[in-house]
């Protein structure tokens, strides 16, 4: 094949290749979801134009709000501080390239005695407050040390430092949270326990923020953070086999699938099939039926797919009269207010 051709045609027709390849994503996403839950419904793709560029859009969302939230204490310390800072020869060479220990010194150790300040906190101010002016003392000293600043500079740049490490310290705690709300959940993997995983998926996460504020000077930031973000992500997901929650996200979001109902109204007919499967014992007189605690897997297309406890079963939607939803105690206080 020509090569020149083919460059023509790809220039040529950047936008239809970039929106097809956009669409071939969305239409990924609802593949792997009913793959997942073993059915597929009668649904037409290439008519769904509309559904399959929500599911493109609302899937990058996710995963690029998850690579950033697993760099962005490292991120976040390299561009507001770090870089910039008049005592980074502490951890950069003479031509300025980062010293990847010491970086990880500078970076870590504040951080780490935060999180001291924190659990004793949780446990008793008497304590916690000597505990974070003596770090505050000891970070002003090191500075001191370290610099040839005047005080006052010295006292600007521990404020820095301090506050640099305390925002760091929170951002680094929603990913690692997440991953130990993991590990100590039931959930299970083929590659073993998630108390044993988590730990070292929490070490992967440490190690990566540190090689982000290290990043090499003759590396570009729009190349260097998304590579390591993405390495992080793929980690974290490949190690708890959570790939599958992206698109049932994406189908709760939707209301296209994955939605815990409270109850499910039946028409007659709905509820003959449901007696029959043996999931009631009886049907009203009313002729009408509910279906309480049932999950909805998918609702596009001709039928609905439903869970209930083990077993799973369509209904044609005519048979479907309503069904709710319980609304987040959360959402109805905003409400309220309202």
């Amino acid at each position: 094949m020509d090569s020149d051709k083919l460059k023509e045609y790809a220039y040529g027709n950047l936008a239809s290749i970039f929106w097809s390849g956009f669409l071939l994503f969305g239409g990924a996403i609802f593949v792997y979801y009913y793959a997942n839950i073993g059915y597929m419904p009668d649904f037409d793709f290439k008519s769904s134009v509309t559904l399959l560029a929500a599911a493109s859009i609302t899937a990058m969302i996710i995963v690029i709000l998850f690579i950033t939230i697993l760099i962005l204490p490292g991120l976040f310390w390299s561009n507001t501080w770090a870089n910039e800072s008049p005592i980074k020869s502490n951890w950069e060479d003479e031509d300025g390239h980062k010293i990847l220990y010491k970086t990880a010194l500078w970076f870590g150790l504040p951080i780490l005695s935060l999180y001291g300040f924190l659990a004793l906190l949780t446990l008793s101010w008497l304590i916690s407050i000597p505990y974070f002016i003596c770090v505050i003392i000891t970070s002003h000293l090191i500075i001191c040390k370290r610099s040839t600043l005047s005080k006052k500079q010295s006292l600007e740049e521990t404020s820095k430092m301090i506050f640099s490490s305390f925002v760091c310290a929170l951002l680094a705690f929603i990913p690692i949270f997440f991953v130990l709300s993991i590990s100590v959940s039931n959930l299970s993997t083929s590659k073993g326990s998630p108390a044993l995983i988590g730990p070292i998926v929490v070490g992967f996460i440490v190690l990566t923020n540190i090689l982000v504020t290290a990043k090499p000077k003759g590396i570009k930031g729009v190349i260097y953070y998304p590579t390591l973000g993405a390495i992080a992500f793929y980690v974290v997901f490949s190690s708890f086999e959570l790939f599958y929650r992206i698109p049932e996200r994406v189908m709760e979001i939707y209301k296209f699938g994955s939605i815990d109902t409270e109850s499910i109204i039946l028409n007659n007919e709905g509820c003959n099939t449901v007696l029959t499967l043996g999931l009631i014992s009886k049907v009203t007189p009313e002729k009408q039926c509910v279906l309480t605690n049932a999950k909805i897997l998918s609702r596009l297309g001709k039928d609905m797919y439903l869970e209930i406890g083990h077993t799973r079963f369509t209904l044609k939607n005519s048979e479907i009269l309503s069904w709710s939803v319980k609304e987040s105690s959360k959402k109805r206080h905003n409400h309220s207010e309202d």
